[in-house]
């Protein structure tokens, strides 16, 4: 299975959440940041880092303050990591 295919099937697995209802509510940030992850993991295939955020998107908030909300995505089902050493 291709990588862009995975992609679709977690973002078509989400999507079906988001239209039930059963997702987490994103406030602005949360959206802002999950924009640029999606973006980045588009164009580069490769887990994308809370300091590559701050740095390539010039996001106004610390990459600790990044990281926690990409935890809270992750929680949400929005986000998935896939492997320790891609924090």
């Amino acid at each position: 299975m291709l990588i862009l295919d995975v992609l679709y099937i977690r973002v078509s697995t989400q999507l079906k959440k988001v239209l039930k209802g059963d997702n987490m509510k994103l406030d602005d940030r949360k959206k802002k940041i999950l924009s640029s992850v999606v973006e980045d993991y588009i164009i580069s295939a490769e887990p994308v880092g809370s300091q590559t955020l701050v740095d390539k998107y010039h996001l106004e908030y610390s990459s600790a303050t990044i990281r926690n909300e990409m935890k809270q995505l992750e929680e949400g089902g929005y986000l998935e990591q896939p492997h320790v050493s891609a924090r």
